[in-house]
C-alpha cells in the first residue's frame, strides 16, 4: 500500500494489526503531539499549545527543530525526529526534490512511528506553522500504528509552503503542494482550526469534523493585571504610548511600518504618540527594513511582563501586512496574541486589510478601530480619534472584554479535549480507503 507521499508503507499486515492493539488496546495512551516549537520558545503557536496541554498528562511532545532544548515537565515526554545530516544536505538537491520530500516524510514518520510505539499513544495531534513535512508525516505514522490524527491548523498549511522556504522551493511546492494536502486532510480524523474564516475555507476541503479553537488566554491573570494598573489621566497634552507585543516579519512589516509613519504625522499635529515595539527583531534589522528611528524598540519579554505592558499601554497595536508574498495566509491569520489583547482590556489599534478575519472580527464584535488602508494619514485620524473620544476608547475597552471570554483557557482547553476524544470515535466509524500514490 502506499501513502499520500508515495512511500511504501509496512507490507506486512501482520505487523500493523499488532500495532494497533497494542495501542488502541490502552484504556487511556498517552497524546502526542508533533510540532516544530513547543515550550521554552517564546512564540505564539508555543505558548498556545502550552496552554491548551496543560494538565492533559500523559502527553508526548515530538518536536522537529534539531535545535530544541526542552525543559523537563512532570507527566511529559520529550522525543525529537529532526532530519538527519544526509537527508538536509540532500534537500539542496533541487531536480531531485520530489524523492527526497518522500524520503524526508519517511524518516520522521519512523521516528513519530517509533515515540507512538514506545509510549503507547492513543491519538496524535499534527501542528502546521513550520517544516511541510510534520503534517504528511504524522498521517503516515498514524496510518502504520492505527491511531486517529487531528490536524491544528495555527495557519493554513495550502498557503503555507507560498513561504519562502530553505527547505522546498515555492515551484515545487505549488505545483505538489495541494495534492500533498488533499491526501493529508483526507486521512485526518479532524482539524482544529482558530477561527471563523480558516474553518469556512477548509470545510470545502474535508469531511472530517472541524472545530474551532481559540487561542486562549489566562483570564484571571489579566483581571489581576488589569486591577494593578494605576488610573490614567487621559489628555491630548500629555504623551501616549502605543505598544505592540511580538514578532515582526513580513506577515506584520509594512503594517508596523506605515503605523510609525502615520505617528509621525500625528506628532506633526501637537499630539506626543510613542510606538513601543517588544520584539525578538534587533533594532538594527528593523531600522535596515524601514522601522523609522522615532519607534522604541525594545528586547523580546517574557509573557508574563508582555501580559503587564499591554495592561499598561494606552492604546495596543494589532497589525497585518498589505504587501506580502502569502496574502492568503494574511487573509485567514488569527495572531497568537489576539486573546491577550483582549483580556488587557486595552483600546486595540487594527491595522490590516480589509478582507482578513481580524479585520472583520474587530468591526463585527466592536473590540478595535481598523484601519484597512496602508494610508499614513489614515492611520494618523485614526489614532488621533482614539486619543480624543474618551466614550470611543470605553466602547473598545468593553468589546475586548467581552470578547476575551471566548479565548478562556479553562473553556479552550476543555473543548479542545472533548474534541480529540470525539475526533478517535469518528475515524472508528469513519473508516476511509488507503491513500494513493
Amino acid at each position: 500500500m502506499q501513502n499520500c507521499v508515495g512511500w511504501e508503507a509496512d507490507g506486512s499486515a501482520v505487523v500493523r494489526e499488532g500495532k494497533c492493539k497494542m495501542v488502541h488496546g490502552m484504556m487511556a495512551g498517552a497524546t502526542a503531539v508533533v510540532s516544530h516549537t513547543f515550550s521554552p520558545d517564546l512564540n505564539g503557536q508555543s505558548v498556545v499549545l502550552g496552554r491548551l496541554l496543560e494538565g492533559m498528562p500523559p502527553l508526548v511532545r515530538i518536536s522537529s527543530d534539531r535545535f530544541w532544548r526542552p525543559q523537563a515537565i512532570p507527566g511529559v515526554i520529550d522525543e525529537r525526529v529532526a532530519a538527519p545530516w544526509a537527508i538536509r544536505k540532500l534537500r539542496k538537491l533541487r531536480f531531485m526534490e520530489g524523492v527526497v520530500f518522500r524520503v524526508h516524510v519517511w524518516h520522521r514518520a519512523r521516528g513519530i512511528e517509533r515515540a507512538i510505539v514506545r509510549h503507547r499513544c492513543s491519538s496524535v495531534v499534527a501542528c502546521t506553522g513550520g517544516d511541510l513535512v510534520d503534517l504528511p508525516a504524522a498521517i503516515v505514522a498514524t496510518e502504520r500504528t492505527g491511531v486517529p490524527c487531528v490536524l491544528h491548523y495555527f495557519d493554513d498549511y495550502r498557503s503555507q509552503w507560498k513561504i519562502p522556504n530553505p527547505a522546498w522551493s515555492t515551484r515545487w511546492m505549488e505545483r505538489n503542494g495541494a495534492s500533498i494536502e488533499a491526501e493529508v486532510l483526507r486521512k485526518a480524523s479532524g482539524v482544529v482550526v482558530p477561527n471563523e474564516l480558516l474553518k469556512s475555507e477548509l470545510a470545502e476541503r474535508i469531511s472530517s469534523p472541524i472545530t474551532i479553537i481559540r487561542n486562549p488566554v489566562q483570564l484571571d491573570l489579566y483581571e489581576t493585571l488589569r486591577a494593578s494598573v494605576p488610573s490614567r489621566e487621559y489628555s491630548p497634552l500629555r504623551p501616549w504610548s502605543i505598544a505592540y507585543t511580538g514578532s515582526i516579519y513580513e506577515a506584520q512589516l509594512d503594517a508596523v511600518r506605515n503605523c510609525a509613519r502615520g505617528l509621525d504625522v500625528l506628532r506633526g499635529r501637537g499630539i506626543d504618540v510613542r510606538l513601543h515595539l517588544y520584539t525578538a527583531q534587533s533594532e538594527a534589522s528593523l531600522h535596515a527594513q524601514g522601522i523609522p528611528d522615532s519607534v522604541h524598540i525594545h528586547p523580546a519579554v517574557k509573557p508574563l511582563d508582555a501580559s503587564r505592558i499591554q495592561c499598561e499601554a494606552d492604546i495596543l497595536l494589532l497589525p497585518l501586512a498589505f504587501a506580502t508574498r502569502y496574502p492568503e495566509l494574511i487573509r485567514t491569520s488569527a495572531p497568537g496574541k489576539l486573546g491577550e489583547y483582549l483580556a488587557s482590556g486595552r483600546p486595540i489599534f487594527v491595522h490590516a486589510p480589509a478582507d482578513c478575519f481580524l479585520s472583520h472580527f474587530a468591526t463585527d464584535q466592536r473590540w478595535g478601530l481598523v484601519c484597512d488602508t496602508p494610508d499614513e494619514s489614515r492611520i494618523a485620524d485614526g489614532v488621533e480619534r482614539m486619543i480624543r473620544d474618551s466614550q470611543l476608547r470605553t466602547e473598545l475597552s468593553r468589546g475586548a472584554l467581552a470578547a476575551s471570554r471566548q479565548f478562556s483557557e479553562a473553556l479552550n482547553r476543555q473543548e479542545y479535549s472533548r474534541f480529540l476524544r470525539e475526533s478517535a470515535a469518528f475515524q472508528k466509524t469513519h473508516a476511509r480507503p488507503p491513500l494513493s500514490a
